[in-house]
C-alpha cells in the first residue's frame, strides 16, 4: 500500500473514533464566534454612531457660533421691532453660555432698547459700560423731546445699586458727570430742576463729578447748561440740608411728588463737597460769571452765585484750610460780579443771608477775617 493511501486510511480511523468530540466543540464554538463577532460589530456600530454624533455636535456648534456672530452683528442696529423681538427670542438659547454677556452687550447698543433696570438680569458692568459709551449716539440726533427721556432713572439705578460696590458707583457718576458736561452739552442741554430732581432722588454720587465737570466747561456754552447743572447741584444740596427741619422746597411742585432722598452719608457728600469748591473756587473758576452764557438758563442771573455761597455755608464745619479756600475766594466772585454796578439779588438776597450765617457761626475766625468785606461787596449784611 502506497504512503498517501495509508495516511488516508489513518486519518479516517482517527475521525471515525473521536467525531464525538469534533461535534461538542463545534456545538461550543459557533455560538462563541458568533457573540464575539457581534460584540465586535457591535462596538463598531457604536464608534460609528459616536463620529457621526460628534460630527453633528461640531456642525451645531459651528452653526450656533455663526448666529451668535450675526446677532452680535444685527443687535446694535435692528430698529425696534419685531425683527430685534425675533433677536431677543433667539438669545434664551445663549442663557448661562459664555456667549450671553456679549450678546447683551450688543442688544444694549441698540440705541432703541430701553435701558435695563436695577432688577433686570443684564444689569451688570459690562453692559452697563457699553450703554454709557452709546449714550451720545443714543441722544445726539433727537430734537424736540423731553429732557433725556428715561436717563435720570438709569442714572440713579447705576450709582446707587447694591449689585455694585461704591467704587462702581463713582467710576459709574464720573462716566455721566462727563456726558452731561462735556460731551454731549453742544447738542443737548439740562434744566436746573432735572439736575437738582436727579441728584435729590438718591444720585448723590453725581454731586462731586458735576461740580468738577463745570470747570471743562466754556463760559459761552449755549443753553445755559454751565448754569443750569451748577444751579442743579447746588438746590439739591440746600433741599437736602433742609430735610432736616422737614422744610422740603416745592419748586413747581416737583418736591411735593418726589421728596428728597437723604444722602446715606452726609458728611461725606458735605467733605466731597467742600473739597470741590475749594479747588474750583480757589482757581478762580466762579470770577468770570458775569461772562458766561445766560440763553437757556432756567433760574436768575443772580440764583447761582447767592446759592454757591449758601452750599458753602452748608459745607463748612470750622476754620479749617478747605474752608479758608472756599471763604478767602468769595470776594473775588463778589468783585467782579459788581463791577457794573450794585447787584440786585432780588429773593436770593435770603440764600445769602443763610451762607454768611452759617459761615459766621461755624468758622469765626475766617468770618472775623473776610465778614465786613463780603457783606460791603454783596451789599447783604446780617445781624
Amino acid at each position: 500500500m502506497t504512503q498517501p493511501a495509508h495516511l488516508l486510511i489513518a486519518a479516517m480511523t482517527w475521525f471515525a473514533t473521536n467525531s464525538g468530540w469534533i461535534g461538542v466543540v463545534a456545538t461550543v464554538s459557533v455560538p462563541v464566534a458568533v457573540y464575539l463577532l457581534g460584540r465586535k460589530l457591535a462596538k463598531k456600530s457604536t464608534q460609528q454612531q459616536e463620529a457621526i454624533k460628534a460630527l453633528q455636535d461640531s456642525q451645531e456648534k459651528i452653526a450656533k457660533s455663526a448666529r451668535r456672530d450675526e446677532m452680535i452683528r444685527l443687535l446694535p442696529t435692528v430698529k425696534p421691532g419685531l425683527h430685534l423681538e425675533l433677536l431677543k427670542r433667539d438669545m434664551d438659547t445663549f442663557k448661562g453660555t459664555v456667549d450671553e454677556l456679549p450678546l447683551a452687550q450688543a442688544l444694549h447698543s441698540n440705541i432703541g432698547e430701553p435701558f435695563p433696570s436695577s432688577g433686570e438680569i443684564y444689569f451688570m458692568l459690562p453692559v452697563i459700560d457699553q450703554i454709557i459709551t452709546t449714550l451720545g449716539d443714543r441722544y445726539g440726533n433727537q430734537s424736540d423731546y423731553e429732557e433725556y427721556p428715561d436717563l435720570r432713572d438709569f442714572i440713579i439705578d447705576c450709582v446707587t445699586s447694591e449689585k455694585f460696590t461704591q467704587r462702581d458707583h463713582s467710576k459709574f457718576a464720573n462716566r455721566f458727570a462727563k456726558f452731561l458736561a462735556t460731551d454731549n452739552i453742544s447738542r443737548t442741554t439740562v434744566s436746573h430742576s432735572w439736575v437738582r430732581n436727579l441728584i435729590t432722588r438718591g444720585a448723590w454720587p453725581m454731586v462731586a463729578p458735576l461740580l468738577y465737570r463745570t470747570q471743562d466747561m466754556p463760559n459761552d456754552t449755549s443753553g445755559g447748561s454751565k448754569f443750569n447743572i451748577l444751579c442743579g447741584v447746588f438746590l439739591a444740596i440746600i433741599d437736602e440740608a433742609d430735610t432736616d427741619d422737614s422744610a422740603v422746597p416745592a419748586e413747581n411742585g416737583l418736591f411735593a411728588r418726589n421728596p428728597p432722598v437723604a444722602a446715606p452719608d452726609r458728611a461725606a457728600i458735605h467733605a466731597d463737597v467742600l473739597q470741590a469748591l475749594a479747588d474750583l473756587i480757589h482757581r478762580g473758576t466762579f470770577n468770570s460769571y458775569a461772562s458766561w452764557s445766560q440763553e437757556g438758563a432756567t433760574d436768575t442771573w443772580t440764583a447761582c452765585p447767592s446759592w454757591l455761597i449758601e452750599v458753602v455755608g452748608i459745607a463748612c464745619r470750622s476754620d479749617d484750610h478747605l474752608e479758608m479756600r472756599c471763604i478767602q475766594g468769595l470776594p473775588a466772585l463778589l468783585q467782579s460780579l459788581v463791577s457794573d454796578g450794585e447787584i440786585v439779588w432780588g429773593k436770593d438776597d435770603k440764600a445769602i443771608e443763610s451762607g454768611f450765617k452759617m459761615i459766621r457761626d461755624r468758622c469765626p475766625v475766617l468770618w472775623g477775617q473776610y465778614g465786613a468785606e463780603l457783606q460791603e461787596l454783596s451789599g447783604v449784611r446780617i445781624t
